[in-house]
């Protein structure tokens, strides 16, 4: 008796089957596929229903927004305008200001049953991580793309208005933060910068003192790479209140440095070795998150090479010099 091939025995069971699958399938009554099977209707998820339901669903909070931000402009005596000529870069200070306040107003449209220190907690983690800044650019942007630009602002009407709603006592006193690293002749600017990034941690996690109060804290960061294993970077952290005015920087605006380092660098003239001194202000309103964000717009200038910087508004800004003595 022949031997059947194991081909052929496989292609007969397969055979087998799919002949038992056939019978059975025209033996079953057919279902018809509803629209409540579960399956989403193509016409739905498209990318038209997309659109108009996110337009609908944040429209209004744009709306909110954009009468907000008319608003918050004119506070600094600065309009919008049809006219692109006309538009002016916004310093700064009134872009930090600008986003401060159209996130709060956008928490409490959002939330409205939250506290206002969620609100404050949740506005200020978006200004440390960065996310304020790059949304009010965006905004910014889109305002632009709609033919709206920031025109010139008016200082002096900013002022007028600002004092009007908010007089200046309310904005006192004044919070001021000094740094001061210190390091020897040898030492790397890199491990400066270190000591600058663990007092930005200091920073970070430190309220700043009640009115009237102030805070002295001194600490050392080792260096323990092969480049300098003995290199050690002392510093000093100074929270403090300024009561009455000018503060750190009497001008308007400005990129100078104010005259507080004149003191500081006669002071550090006789003192051998590496120094960093760095000045924050803001106002009483200010945020601990925008402080550190100035502290932390210092220190990449200072890792791009510069020796000394300042970019200030009124009463908010920073300023640094970074200096040798042999």
């Amino acid at each position: 008796m022949a031997l059947i091939s194991p081909v052929v025995l496989m292609a007969g069971a397969a055979a087998g089957c799919f002949s038992t699958w056939w019978y059975l399938r025209r033996q079953s009554p057919r279902k018809e596929i509803k629209a409540d099977s579960g399956m989403p209707s193509p016409a739905f998820i498209s990318l038209d229903t997309a659109l108009a339901i996110h337009d609908h669903a944040n429209s209004m909070l744009f709306r909110f927004l954009l009468g907000e931000l008319t608003g918050a402009l004119s506070r600094h005596g600065c309009a919008l305008t049809r006219d692109p000529a006309q538009r002016t870069e916004l310093t700064p200070h009134v872009k930090n200001d600008l986003a401060k306040t159209l996130l709060m107003q956008r928490e409490k449209f959002l939330a409205p049953n939250q506290s206002a220190q969620a609100a404050e907690e949740t506005v200020e983690y978006l200004i440390l991580t960065g996310y304020a800044e790059g949304w009010i650019n965006a905004l910014l942007k889109g305002c632009e793309s709609q033919g709206w630009y920031t025109g010139p602002c008016s200082t002096g009407a900013g002022e007028t208005a600002r004092h009007e709603q908010e007089p200046a006592s309310h904005l006192y006193p004044l919070k001021q933060i000094i740094i001061r690293v210190q390091g020897t002749t040898g030492t790397l600017t890199r491990d400066l910068i270190r000591g600058l990034e663990r007092i930005s941690e200091d920073i970070q996690i430190t309220p700043f003192p009640d009115r009237g109060q102030s805070e002295t804290r001194d600490g050392t960061y080792g260096y323990t790479g092969t480049a300098s294993p003995h290199s050690t970077v002392s510093y000093r952290i100074v929270w403090q209140h300024c009561t009455s005015g000018p503060g750190f920087f009497p001008d308007e605006y400005g990129t100078d440095l104010p005259a507080f380092f004149d003191g500081e660098r006669e002071q550090l003239s006789g003192i051998t070795g590496r120094h960093m001194t760095l000045i924050i202000q803001g106002t009483r309103h200010t945020l601990s998150a925008s402080m550190l964000d100035c502290l932390c717009q210092a220190i990449r200038r200072i890792s791009a090479g510069e020796f000394e910087g300042a970019e200030y508004d009124d009463d908010f800004g920073y300023a640094f010099i970074c200096e040798r003595h042999v």
